[in-house]
């Protein structure tokens, strides 16, 4: 049995055209939605990570990680996070 949705599901969920996921990709490493503290965190743990070894690359996608893991991802007001 296969597992998801077929092309004529999705387009009952999603119409073309009116604005569902495939309309707009989400951006991908836009950092805009943190604050200012979580992206000196994303800084400090990255260039720990390089002074351990990492590329720069591997590093950075690490830091971001442990910062979303840490606080629940971006916080700044219209980022689409639920009120605890």
């Amino acid at each position: 049995m296969a597992v998801g949705r077929t092309a004529k599901q999705s387009e009952t969920l999603y119409p073309p055209g009116t604005g569902g996921k495939e309309d707009q990709p989400m951006p991908q490493g836009d950092k805009s939605s943190y604050t200012d503290k979580q992206k000196r965190q994303a800084s400090h743990i990255e260039a720990g990570y390089e002074k351990k070894g990492l590329s720069t690359h591997e590093a950075e996608a690490r830091a971001w990680a442990t910062v979303n893991k840490l606080d629940g991802g971006g916080k700044k007001s219209g980022s689409g996070r639920k009120k605890p």
